[in-house]
């Protein structure tokens, strides 16, 4: 039987993540990305759902209620939403601009591989099948 109190390595990384994500200057990632934010948090739009990362311990939640209600955010979009604000390259920014999933050629390998089937996958979902990523996501992937 698995204790209660036991956390999986997943959380640890991502609680790790949130401490890295205050090292990080948060006026800088605000102007870089010109987000929305407050003294308590800075807010961001991914992939149609409404975050919101507490500057004070790192923490990534969403809402779907403008906040009256809020869940952690999972592992896989905090951690993107931490490389994309944390690792992105100096130059990266809004482009304002829409492309097309396949041709984001830098991706080299993993889940976003030709031949694997992982938006295949994500289309069997009715609460996730975008055809487009915004250019920014492209930038981000280009990381130094």
């Amino acid at each position: 039987m698995i204790s209660k109190s036991m956390v999986s390595n997943y959380e640890k990384m991502k609680d790790s993540m949130a401490g890295k994500f205050l090292q990080y200057d948060q006026e800088e990632i605000i102007q870089k990305f010109l987000l929305e934010h407050d003294s308590k948090y800075i807010y961001i739009q991914f992939v149609g759902r409404r975050y919101r990362i507490n500057r004070l311990t790192g923490a990534i939640s969403w809402s779907k209620d403008h906040f009256q209600t809020e869940e952690k955010a999972g592992y896989n979009e905090a951690m993107t939403i931490y490389d994309v604000l944390c690792y992105s390259k100096k130059n990266c920014h809004l482009a304002n601009e829409w492309v097309n999933i396949n041709s984001l050629t830098t991706v080299q390998g993993g889940t976003l591989k030709k031949e694997n089937d992982f938006f295949q996958s994500l289309g069997k979902h009715d609460n996730w099948k975008p055809k487009f990523w915004h250019k920014r996501v492209r930038l981000s992937m280009e990381k130094t």
